[in-house]
């Protein structure tokens, strides 16, 4: 819980003393400390044969993210959280969901090789999440 503070300040302080977007912060800075255990996990568990441990601790872990939103709103004293998202969240919101459909994409079809190593899901998240960044930093 400390370290959850400790990077929420973190953050705020940036928003603050750089001008950046709450939005960008929030979803390239804290998305990447919150991700980095479970990208060490993923390495860890493909790197043992353990594939769908990998998998699935992503989208276990996506959804247990999803469910500290309603954490969040029973904390949050303005009423509901979700009311008070405004266009980031909601545009934010919209490009998780089509990242979430194109894993499910690759998840349903198989590949012998895929581009540079990586399947066609997965330059398509780069490029998917890319364009998220760059519209929130504009």
């Amino acid at each position: 819980m400390i370290g959850g503070w400790a990077v929420a300040r973190a953050a705020e302080g940036i928003v603050e003393h750089r001008g950046l977007n709450a939005g960008l912060v929030g979803a390239v800075f804290i998305g990447l400390v919150n991700a980095l255990p479970e990208t060490v996990t993923s390495i860890a568990a493909v790197r043992r044969g353990a594939v769908t441990l990998a998998i699935a601790a992503i989208i276990g872990g996506n959804c247990l993210d999803a469910l500290n939103l309603v954490v969040g709103d029973a904390a949050y004293r303005g009423g509901s959280l979700f009311h008070a998202a405004n266009p980031d969240e909601l545009f934010l919101t919209s490009g998780a969901m089509v990242m979430t459909a194109v894993l499910l994409g690759g998840l349903l079809v198989r590949q012998r090789r895929g581009w540079l190593r990586v399947g066609f899901d997965g330059i398509l998240l780069i490029a998917v999440y890319a364009s998220i960044v760059t519209v929130l930093a504009v």
